[in-house]
This record gives C-alpha cells, structure tokens and sequence, in this order.
C-alpha cells in the first residue's frame, strides 16, 4: 500500500512531536501551508522538501517513499513460486537425464551440469522470494 506524501510529511511531523506552528516557522512558509501538506491539498516544493528532510532528520527519499523498506518488498506472486517450482523440476529432469546417457554422449555431461546449476537457482529463488 503507497503512503502519500501528505501522510508522511504529517506522521513525521508526530513522531518529532513538533506542531504545525513550529514546523511553518522553521520552513518560513505560512502555518496553512504545512496544513495544505498534510491534507493533500497541495504539495510542497523541491526547496521545501528538502527543508523537510533535514527538519525531521531524514532523506527526501524516504519522504517520497512508499513506507516500505528495501527489505519489505512485496511477497512474491503465486505465478513467480509456480515458474520456480517449474524451473527447478525441469532443471532436475535435464540433470538426470544428462547423467544418464552421459557415458553414451559425452555432451551430455554439460548438459546435466546445466541442468544441475539450473535446479540450483530455481531452488534458490524459490526458497528466498525471487530476490533476484
């Protein structure tokens, strides 16, 4: 769920506990300014934003952010876990079927070799939520 800026720039104004007042005297923009912000109404300019950030001692990143961490990215789809679990079983065929028939076509050394790397990183991906 996207934060808007308006929500942000008010709930970081709460957390430093400093009221609008202040916040408007420190900014030199008027008290209803920093109202307009807060509500949508309008938004604050790119020399204001950064006013901002230093005022609540953050990045105009983090402002502008959706409120989620790098870290708290979207769960992978089912789709995505569906194409993994997919790609590692196929991957594994490829192995055991280039192991098998290896001795006969030496090629197919390689073969189960990519297979075997292929079932790997599927795997991987599949068990760390497609992080890649």
């Amino acid at each position: 769920m996207r934060v808007p800026l308006a929500a942000k720039i008010k709930e970081k104004r709460n957390a430093k506990k400093l009221s609008q007042e202040y916040v408007a005297e420190k900014m030199q923009v008027s008290r209803q300014a920093v109202s307009k912000w807060e509500t949508g109404k309008s938004e604050p300019s790119t020399n204001n934003l950064k006013k901002l950030a230093e005022l609540f001692s953050c990045d105009i990143d983090e402002l502008l952010s959706n409120g989620k961490n790098e870290k708290e990215a979207d769960p992978p789809t089912r789709k995505s876990n569906l194409y993994d679990i997919l790609g590692v079983v196929l991957c594994f065929m490829l192995f055991v079927i280039g192991m098998m028939y290896a001795e006969q076509v030496p090629i197919f050394t390689i073969v189960g070799i990519l297979g075997l790397s292929g079932t790997m990183f599927f795997y991987n991906r599949y068990i760390n939520g497609n992080q890649f």
